[in-house]
């Protein structure tokens, strides 16, 4: 998760160093800060829904796995 907050902190910071560029029309610090931007946005929006995924993935596996303790303890129990 450290990895998400430092590219979307570095993205965001990029978005304002781009706004500042286009005010003083330096446009090639401009579409530096486009790509640069663009690039630590996009990483961190595909760590989070990866981050998201794999949470959901390990609830899933949680939940399979006390259904199965469920089972095992009802079958232990006859």
């Amino acid at each position: 998760m450290r990895h998400f907050y430092t590219r979307l902190t570095l993205g965001i910071v990029f978005l304002v160093c781009l706004v500042f560029s286009i005010i003083t029309l330096n446009i090639p610090f401009a579409l530096l800060y486009v790509f640069l931007s663009a690039a630590m946005l996009l990483s961190a929006h595909s760590l989070w829904k990866k981050g998201r995924d794999d949470q959901s993935r390990d609830d899933q596996n949680r939940d399979r796995s006390s259904q199965e303790k469920n089972i095992q303890e009802k079958d232990s129990r006859r």
